[in-house]
């Protein structure tokens, strides 16, 4: 039979977040308004959780500069110094992007095999990897994060500053309490 189409499951606004301010322009919306919120980077999801009908979709895909950081990094708030390269990525980076921009330093990350899955999903959803077994998840992987808040605050997260927020986002312990 035909069915007509209908935008009943489909997101009420879109915010096409290209900073963390017009994230907190989203949040601070849709606590206003209590609207319900959903964030996607790419869509990428099976089970149909990147749409929400009457929703804010807060659209973090354009979010995907790359960075690499050569030889240590020093984490936001603090005087902790990483020693080692590492890499700073938008939620909306995805894979593919990833692997090529580390490649260029002839490194890897641990990040999952489907090229068009961004790095913002595939983290808060702990982060399989066939490098897993020998690294750890993805999220393991983690040493800071920008979020910004249900409250509407754009915060640091890391093992010095705001660490239950950032054990929370990762999923493993920093603290010994």
């Amino acid at each position: 039979p035909k069915l007509p189409c209908s935008p009943a499951g489909y997101p009420a606004f879109v915010v096409n977040a290209t900073t963390p301010e017009q994230v907190k322009a989203g949040v601070d919306f849709v606590r206003k308004f209590k609207v319900r919120l959903n964030v996607q980077s790419t869509g990428h999801d099976y089970m149909g959780r990147s749409n929400a009908a009457g929703s804010l979709s807060l659209w973090t895909h354009h979010m995907n500069d790359i960075r690499y950081n050569p030889g240590e990094y020093r984490l936001g708030g603090s005087g902790t110094i990483f020693k080692g390269n590492t890499v700073t990525v938008g939620a909306g980076a995805m894979m593919w992007d990833i692997y090529q921009a580390t490649d260029k330093h002839y490194e890897t990350v641990v990040c999952g095999g489907a090229k068009s899955v961004s790095v913002g999903g595939y983290v808060t959803g702990g982060g399989h990897s066939i490098l897993a077994n020998r690294y750890g998840l993805a999220a393991d992987n983690v040493i800071e994060i920008q979020v910004v808040t249900p409250s509407g605050k754009i915060l640091v997260a890391n093992q010095d500053q705001n660490r239950d927020l950032f054990w929370a986002l990762r999923g493993v312990r920093t603290t010994s309490h």
